[in-house]
């Protein structure tokens, strides 16, 4: 079995507490490295500690409930030198010629991994850090291949902020709509106060408008939301000029993390995956129909008060038009 350590005690020094710490540059943007290294030492000390793992793996089970789809090992018991676990087989996402030989539908299951961390990001706010092919498995419980998740040593939690704006990200790049892509932004907490966000606006404009962020799932979109740029762009920013504006949490670095090990994984199941794609069609379930429902009514009223200068701010805001105009208004657009 795996022995317990304990985490240093940097020599009984006193680390600064977290938020006045120097922060440096890294890809333009500012990055804690004394934040990182601290969250680092945490997720990882707690990977060989059994009671830390139990609690993750039940956590996961429970946020996963009545899932037919993704399972883990149930936790029997649980001390500081004993994990005992439900033996759950399968056959590991990284043998690919034993998934072919099974029939496995390997372009399902890669969907299923999207699917599972969209969820854990943007609905549950609790997720596994380490997705490698060796932690990922699948057996024969479910249409297609039932994904099994082990190892939850390493995990990280979001907050309620930074799960939405992870959400509204995917769904601005889903919409090519960069005006709400910055507000993401500023909800996960990546933006500094008094940035210039026409700047930030005309650079991810500029990037959905080049294809630099894209997704399949953006295509129908795009000769439409082209068309509807910022009329305010000055065409002089750079990403160079905006970086100095972000700053980046440590927690993002092991949403990337994540994100890089299971695109990774998905790519050798389907090498046309694409994770927006993979997700876009969760994104009503996560947010609620009647708040997608909402907020898609905001995005229309919006782009028809452009349209029709007539439309001033006195317009009936979109929370209170009635259901009559609400249809309306989606037929026309």
């Amino acid at each position: 079995g795996r022995r317990r350590r304990r985490a240093p005690n940097n020599g009984g020094r006193r680390r600064p507490p977290k938020g006045r710490r120097r922060a440096s540059s890294s890809g333009g943007g500012n990055l804690n490295w004394c934040d990182l290294c601290d969250d680092s030492v945490e997720i990882l000390y707690r990977e060989i500690d059994y009671v830390a793992e139990g609690a993750n793996a039940r956590r996961f089970a429970s946020d996963f409930d009545g899932a037919k789809w993704v399972t883990t090992p149930k936790v029997y018991e649980c001390t500081e030198k004993v994990l005992v676990m439900e033996f759950v087989p399968g056959v590991s996402l990284k043998k690919i010629h034993e998934l072919d030989a099974a029939q496995f539908d390997k372009v399902a299951l890669a969907r299923n991994l999207a699917r599972s961390y969209f969820l854990q990001f943007c609905k549950h706010g609790f997720f596994n850090c380490d997705p490698h092919a060796g932690n990922l498995a699948c057996d024969d419980h479910f249409p297609g291949g039932r994904l099994i998740v082990y190892d939850f040593g390493q995990v990280a939690s979001l907050s309620t902020n930074q799960s939405r704006g992870i959400l509204n990200v995917i769904e601005s790049i889903v919409d090519l709509d960069a005006e709400t892509c910055v507000d993401a932004f500023d909800e996960m907490g990546v933006l500094k106060k008094d940035v210039d966000r026409a700047k930030i606006v005309e650079v991810v404009q500029r990037n959905f408008d080049t294809g630099k962020v894209k997704s399949r799932a953006s295509k129908a979109k795009k000769a439409h939301a082209t068309a509807e740029k910022n009329p305010q762009q000055t065409k002089n920013a750079t990403e160079a000029d905006v970086m100095k504006y972000f700053q980046l949490p440590a927690t993002y670095a092991f949403v990337a993390r994540a994100i890089s090990q299971l695109t990774g994984v998905a790519t050798l199941l389907d090498k046309d995956f694409d994770f927006i794609e993979a997700v876009a069609p969760l994104i009503v379930e996560v947010k609620g129909t009647d708040v997608y429902l909402k907020d898609e009514l905001a995005k229309r009223w919006r782009k028809l008060r452009d349209r029709i200068p007539l439309f001033s701010a006195a317009a009936a805001p979109p929370d209170k038009v009635d259901s009559f105009s609400y249809a309306t208004i989606m037929t026309l657009l």
